[in-house]
């Protein structure tokens, strides 16, 4: 698995308690949108939580970027089955890190908010992972207390390569890596005539919650 699947992957298990095992990503060699503003960006800085004891740190930078910067400590990996908790003579339970900074554009999209996540270490250079977001109960992006994020639909990117829709690769068969290729305008027409339930998933959004402003 190349540097940013591996990001994203440890990403997805450790704030969306999901498995490693046969995670696929899809990768942007461009973005689409125009990025917010440094007052918006401004509004997330602080503390968030994407389960409760698995805090991160929002810094907000300039130019529509900040970082996401996970507090360092151990989570434990949820084991199939589930189980009684170790107790003080057992060994620990599997868990995972995640290491340094990852950082993120906030965009924005004909009236809906984007992430665009990369890791400035990430030598094999596979450009940006994608989530959706959007505020709670209404309020402004960054406001509110509650982040919302969606994940993106890998399949359907999958198949809009194949069908010529979309530039790009897809490699690998189980936790499969698809990258897109294509230029900003062409990704932005495919956004604008796709309809937003076949290439975001928007089932069950994840939920972030703000602990406290920095």
């Amino acid at each position: 698995m190349h540097a940013m699947s591996r990001l994203v992957c440890c990403l997805i298990a450790l704030f969306f308690a999901l498995g490693l095992t046969g995670c696929s990503t899809v990768g942007f060699e461009n973005r689409f949108g125009t990025p917010v503003d440094d007052e918006t960006l401004a509004r997330f800085d602080g503390v968030w939580e994407f389960e409760e004891g698995k805090p991160i740190l929002f810094a907000s930078r300039e130019n529509g970027w900040f970082e996401l910067v996970g507090l360092e400590q151990d989570v434990p990996v949820k084991e199939k089955g589930g189980g009684p908790e170790p107790g003080p003579d057992d060994p620990p339970k599997p868990s995972v890190r995640i290491e340094g900074t990852v950082f993120i554009q906030v965009r924005e999209f004909e009236g809906h908010y984007y992430a665009w996540l990369i890791d400035p270490e990430d030598e094999e250079d596979e450009g940006y992972m994608l989530v959706r977001i959007s505020s709670g109960f209404g309020a402004e992006l960054g406001e509110g207390g509650v982040l919302l994020v969606w994940l993106m639909n890998v399949d359907r990117f999958e198949q809009a390569i194949g069908a010529g829709e979309l530039e790009g690769t897809v490699k690998g068969e189980e936790g499969k890596t698809v990258s897109v290729t294509s230029k900003q305008a062409a990704l932005e027409r495919f956004v604008v005539k796709t309809p937003l339930h076949e290439w975001v998933v928007l089932e069950e959004p994840f939920i972030v919650r703000r602990i406290s402003k920095r």
